[in-house]
């Protein structure tokens, strides 16, 4: 046989085993975007159907109210495509022949960190199965150890719990493959993991893809052959293992154990984007959810919508991060008790230390000094809980606030007293209340109560996120950075129903995963 021959052979032979793959899930998947054909060859046709903030019982009953991806809404031959509906995802007709399939995660979060359902999560695996065209396979990982305690106060052996549930959901399901990724990240069922690989406690970054998907086991999976040629990836100074000796002394209060003191970074993290030269630019200073960073919250669907609503050539957002980067604590504004308990459940005492929140207030003045002036301030979830106590303690001024999915910090009365003292604020804010934010949802409007030139937008839709491009509320918080709210009409409309009337427990933090919370509190 001739040479020719034998290379054609082997091209034809190459691309026969060309894998057509899909991701489906939450925002374990839907944040991965493209970055599996970084690193695998092979790959004949691919598209990536994860929904940020879904659940394995919404996969499970094929609708939820989240969005597709970026096209925010799919459609096919005029219908929508529902997301969370697998029948829906395969409706390209395309031969999916492997899929990754991360689920479960948002279904712990939203149960005060107790692992999903073993039956639910296998109904949804069958579900996405029985809609699939013949032959697909499904790769089932779980989630890397966390980088920090998340909002809803879920460290590594709560994530190694929901890998045993996801791994015991696929016992007997001959058409799973199980590939527990909990220690891939540099963590384990006691240890977290490594921030290189994180944009927040629970999110991966670009590398952290990389190194998921480039585990043997997952290579094997998706025939992938190898990696696709690419220049090797260098450690920057960002990459750097996150310091061990805290860069000031913690502030006064109970007592806090050195080895889990969460430690300021010398300078302010922030990504800022686009960068404009105009100083008539617009600028809104964002803070994003604890246990979250600047990197994780641009990334965010709702986030996203809103900086592509308005032109890049008049805004200008500046991402900061908390200055906090590593331990337990690692992504919060404000810290959690010195116990540990992220809610006030009983077991543990509030702070009283009005200082508590001074390294997160330093690091926000230091951005304001360096990227100032600011236009507006812009919070989600503990990000919009900072924003009183941050107008509080700073002499920086700003038109506007935003607080999305916030709440009062009640756990910390030395920071509350430094609110009632300065509240009402005059500042010109919106507070948005999802009402499928279940845990958050009734805490809105205390923190409304705080300021005197407010208006609160209620949609029917949302949960624990921003308002997507295509829920009825989001023309309001684009009127309101345009121009003024006070000028709309306030008459309620289905958007605007009144608060639950049902108290939920008290939170200190935010969810960091985008997906509504339960009343013993996500976004994976």
């Amino acid at each position: 046989m001739s040479r020719y021959k034998e290379c054609l052979i082997a091209l034809l032979l190459l691309h026969a085993k060309a894998a057509n793959i899909i991701l489906l899930g939450d925002s374990y998947a839907e944040l991965a975007d493209d970055s599996l054909l970084d690193v695998c060859r092979r790959v004949d046709a691919f598209a990536n159907r994860g929904v940020s903030g879904s659940t394995a019982a919404e996969w499970a009953d094929g609708a939820c109210e989240w969005a597709w991806g970026a096209d925010r809404r799919r459609t096919l031959g005029g219908r929508r495509l529902d997301a969370c509906s697998a029948e829906d995802a395969f409706a390209d007709g395309v031969a999916y022949s492997r899929a990754w399939v991360s689920i479960g995660g948002n279904d712990a979060l939203q149960s005060g960190c107790a692992p999903p359902d073993v039956t639910t999560l296998a109904r949804a695996l069958t579900e996405i199965k029985d809609a699939a065209p013949p032959g697909l396979r499904v790769l089932a990982t779980g989630y890397g150890s966390v980088a920090a305690t998340t909002e809803e106060g879920c460290g590594p052996p709560d994530i190694a719990a929901m890998n045993a549930a996801i791994r015991e959901a696929t016992v007997g399901l001959d058409f799973v493959d199980f590939v527990d990724v909990l220690g891939a990240f540099g963590g384990s069922a006691t240890a977290f993991s490594s921030w290189n690989f994180y944009d927040d406690a629970i999110h991966l970054n670009d590398r952290g893809y990389e190194r998921l998907f480039t585990l043997p086991a997952v290579q094997a999976f998706f025939e992938c052959d190898g990696a696709v040629t690419a220049e090797p990836t260098t450690a920057t100074p960002t990459d750097a293992p996150p310091p061990t000796t805290p860069a000031d002394t913690p502030t006064t209060g109970s007592p806090m154990d050195a080895s889990t003191t969460a430690t300021p970074t010398d300078a302010p993290s922030r990504t800022v984007l686009p960068p404009i030269a105009e100083s008539s630019v617009r600028k809104i200073l964002c803070l994003h959810g604890g246990g979250g960073s600047a990197a994780g919250f641009r990334k965010q669907p709702g986030m996203r919508d809103l900086m592509a609503s308005l032109d890049d050539a008049e805004y200008e957002f500046v991402f900061a991060s908390s200055p906090y980067r590593s331990g337990p604590y690692g992504g919060l504004w404000m810290r959690f008790p010195p116990d540990g308990k992220p809610t006030p459940d009983g077991k543990g005492e509030p702070t009283t230390d009005p200082n508590w929140a001074e390294a997160a207030i330093a690091s926000l003045d230091q951005v304001v000094a360096d990227d100032g002036p600011f236009y507006a301030i812009l919070g989600y979830s503990q990000g919009a809980a900072f924003i009183p106590v941050y107008l509080a303690n700073t002499e920086s001024t700003f038109d506007k606030a935003m607080l999305y999915c916030g709440y009062l910090p009640t756990t910390h009365q030395g920071l509350m007293d430094t609110i009632d003292q300065a509240a009402p604020f005059s500042i010109e804010a919106l507070v948005f209340i999802g009402d499928n934010d279940v845990f958050f949802a009734p805490l809105g409007p205390a923190l409304a109560d705080k300021f005197s030139n407010g208006v609160t937008v209620r949609s029917t839709t949302a949960g624990h996120h921003l308002p997507y491009q295509n829920d009825a509320t989001f023309p309001r918080t684009l009127t309101f950075i345009e121009g003024s709210p006070m000028d709309a009409p306030t008459t309620a409309t289905p958007t605007d129903a009144p608060p639950p009337t049902t108290p939920a427990d008290t939170p200190t933090t935010g969810s960091p995963m985008n997906a509504p919370p339960t009343a013993t509190p996500t976004d994976a």
